[in-house]
């Protein structure tokens, strides 16, 4: 750049061209705008992003930049952000209001803000202008229609870049999904038909020349399976983007909880306790490469990570967390080691690792139609051979009332069958204070049907939450042949004609208080005729009086 107090240098070595180095410099009106103190204000409120190029045209390097700016121009065109041009020599005051000191120099005015612009800070090649704007535009999915910006945003950026490959009728969920993450990830829409319809690119760390790994990861599901379950595009970037390694907070705490896969979870409570573990645990997880995250918890600040854990441990502490399945696998030992921990992994990786099993005691009473089942008791219960066994996952606190009458309603119907005494059993167990491992539970509530047999293989039920196909689900997947079917058949055919009873009695009362409402009437008719009468026979008897004494 050429510092403005060198103007009266330039002004007179190249006053003899420097009509010809203005020409160049204002480029076709059709690309970009040529602003001054007149339009400037309104050009700025009438686009929501405006790259604005403050020169003088005396200046060589304005004269450089110009072929740059209007190729980058006509592809931001494309993507309806303005590119503007201000003549300092002309626009004076507009110049001074933005404090510009040399020439050209650039900035980036986005959401009408007049008071607070970008510095532009990039070099002048028209891809690395392209891309500058594009991260300072505000709009969630940002439009792209070069190679080289996509690479400048994916190298030059700190966040994992998302990126649609091509138009497909998801775009409007895929648009709601970048407002959610837009502050964790960049999302950009790249008509791109030699790519899957999404990629991710994630950096990896650097080479030992300084250059950005960089990782690119494409979808293997079909557009169909995100356009049908938005939220399984969400889980699936939140899966594909977090980090090998990273502190938890109450403000990524929910992200990593949609997570479906196991979390490593270091708690602890001094900063000299993670300076000396830390070194491992970062080793460890870019040795696992997002397989395995890891994540650091100082217990004394943010709490809830370990309670929900409900175990009994001292600090630092060690434990792999698979939320997903409700399973933990705590590194119990009388003194961490960072052998330990490196030892505990490899084991856990191979399957040598049991998670612990949660649960209440077991209760000494069992007088409900719904046998209470609890961590410690529920293979016994549950895997019984002899029975089917019905059972429902769930938390006191969720909402889901429905399923929870629909579960009850069932177990009623059936405790009113002796026969199926010794052949069902209809359970539930509160998954917060208890844990299961032979059965995978990732949704709550959930029922689940263990059918009798020994190698028979629990049953999730999936479908509507109604009484009836409850009742269909379990004929359709018991080996002890429970029929339900008939006894929901039986139940509604009681209903019914429980119901119709009801209404043939309502409509015998309606009939009947009709009756009484016309005797009543009638009553009132007759006795109302015999005051008429009585009146009328007594006015007669006055005047037959009064005629006599005349």
């Amino acid at each position: 750049m050429v510092s403005a107090k060198t103007f009266s240098v330039f002004a007179v070595l190249f006053s003899s061209y420097a009509s010809a180095a203005a020409l160049q410099a204002k480029i076709s009106d059709e690309i970009i705008l040529q602003l001054n103190d007149n339009n400037f204000d309104d050009a700025i409120n009438n686009n929501r992003l405006l790259l604005a190029e403050f020169y003088a045209p005396w200046s060589i390097h304005a004269k450089t930049m110009s072929t740059r700016l209007l190729a980058a121009a006509k592809e931001l065109k494309k993507i309806d952000i303005v590119v503007g041009q201000i003549d300092c020599t002309e626009s004076i005051e507009l110049c001074a209001k933005y404090n510009i000191d040399a020439y050209p120099l650039m900035k980036i005015f986005n959401n009408k803000n007049l008071t607070h612009p970008i510095e532009y800070s990039g070099n002048s090649n028209a891809p690395i202008i392209i891309s500058t704007v594009l991260r300072n535009d505000p709009r969630a999915v940002k439009d792209v229609t070069m190679e080289q910006v996509l690479q400048d945003i994916v190298l030059h950026g700190e966040k994992p870049v998302v990126v649609m490959n091509r138009d497909a009728a998801f775009f409007k969920d895929y648009e709601n999904v970048a407002n959610q993450l837009k502050d964790d990830m960049i999302f950009l829409r790249f008509p791109r038909e030699d790519k899957s319809n999404f990629s991710i690119y994630v950096k990896k760390g650097y080479a030992e020349n300084g250059q950005p790994q960089v990782s690119e990861i494409s979808n293997d599901e079909s557009i169909d399976y995100f356009i049908n379950d938005s939220t399984a595009f969400h889980k699936w970037l939140l899966q594909e983007t977090i980090p090998d390694y990273n502190k938890l907070t109450s403000e990524n705490y929910d992200k990593y909880n949609l997570l479906q896969r196991p979390v490593a979870e270091f708690f602890f409570t001094t900063e000299e306790e993670l300076a000396e573990y830390e070194p491992t645990l970062k080793e460890l997880a870019e040795k696992e490469g997002g397989k395995l995250p890891f994540v650091v918890v100082n217990a004394t600040e943010f709490k809830k990570p370990f309670d929900v854990l409900n175990i009994n441990a001292k600090f630092p502490f060690f434990v792999i967390h698979d939320s997903l399945k409700e399973r933990k696998y705590p590194l119990m030992t009388e003194k961490l080691t960072k052998e330990d921990i490196s030892a505990f992994v490899e084991k856990y990786k191979n399957g040598a690792i049991k998670p612990i099993i949660k649960s209440e005691d077991v209760p000494k009473d069992q007088n409900s139609n719904i046998y209470k089942l609890v961590g410690s008791s529920h293979d016994q219960f549950a895997l019984d051979e002899k029975k089917d066994v019905l059972v429902r996952y769930y938390h006191p606190s969720s909402n889901s009332v429905d399923l929870s009458l629909v579960f009850k309603q069932a177990a009623d119907l059936f405790s009113k069958e002796s026969n199926l005494k010794d052949k069902l059993l209809v359970a539930d167990m509160d998954m917060t204070t208890n844990d299961v491992i032979s059965v995978d539970i990732t949704e709550i509530p959930t029922v689940v049907l263990f059918p009798a047999g020994k190698d028979s293989k629990p049953v999730h039920f999936r479908s509507n939450k109604d009484l009836k196909t409850l009742m269909n689900f379990i004929q359709e997947n018991s080996k002890n042949g429970i029929p339900s079917k008939n006894i929901f058949d039986a139940y509604e055919q009681r209903i019914s004609a429980e119901r119709s009873a009801s209404l043939e009695a309502e409509r015998k009362a309606e009939e009947e208080r009709k009756a009484e409402a016309e005797r009543k009437a009638e009553a009132e008719r007759k006795a109302e005729a015999e005051k008429k009468a009585n009146e009328q026979k007594e006015a007669q008897n006055q005047q037959a009086a009064a005629r006599d004494e005349l």
